[in-house]
């Protein structure tokens, strides 16, 4: 039997989902496609790693993955999210909600990764918002990570996206 042919597809802004994805490209193998820039022939694989931001509590991925659903609907598909929010925060689980219909939250498997904020990077008047809504967080952590920036990606944090494509990889070799 052929081994399961997958891809990894993701959708970022600044950095940190571009880092994770060359990571997870580099220790599997996979093709790797900026979603932004490329267009692959989705018809071609048998497996999907899709990598996005969430900017302002929404996916940035989540049109195009609404887009192409029926392509990938019976395709194993996993989605690994990167932001400045805690994997275990309870905010996570309502942005993944609002950003996607039942149909797809229910059909993919979903990592969320810690991300980076280089404020030096943001537009002028996002670091304005920033350090706006920073300076009225009530907590300490919060208010630091929107004023100062902060740095969570570590090639660690791929480690449960690493199994899954393994898994994967082996399904059609078993």
């Amino acid at each position: 039997m052929n081994p399961s042919k997958g891809v990894i597809l993701y959708h970022g802004k600044y950095g940190g989902t571009c880092q994770y994805a060359q990571w997870i490209a580099e220790t599997t193998g996979l093709p790797l496609f900026d979603l932004r820039k490329d267009k692959p022939d989705l018809r071609n694989y048998d497996f999907f790693i899709l990598g996005s931001a969430i900017y302002i509590g929404r996916f940035a991925i989540r049109h195009w993955l609404t887009a192409n659903w029926k392509l990938l609907h019976d395709k194993p598909v996993l989605l690994f999210s990167v932001s400045g929010t805690a994997p275990d925060h309870p905010d996570l689980k309502t942005y993944f909600e609002q950003s996607f219909e039942p149909t797809i939250r229910q059909a993919v498997d979903w990592i969320p990764l810690r991300g980076r904020l280089n404020l030096q990077k943001l537009p002028w008047f996002l670091r304005l918002m920033l350090k706006w809504v920073g300076k009225h967080q009530e907590d300490e952590e919060a208010r630091q990570r929107m004023t100062e920036g902060f740095d969570f990606v570590e090639r660690q944090n791929i480690e449960a996206v690493i199994e899954w494509a393994e898994e994967q990889m082996g399904v059609a070799a078993a």
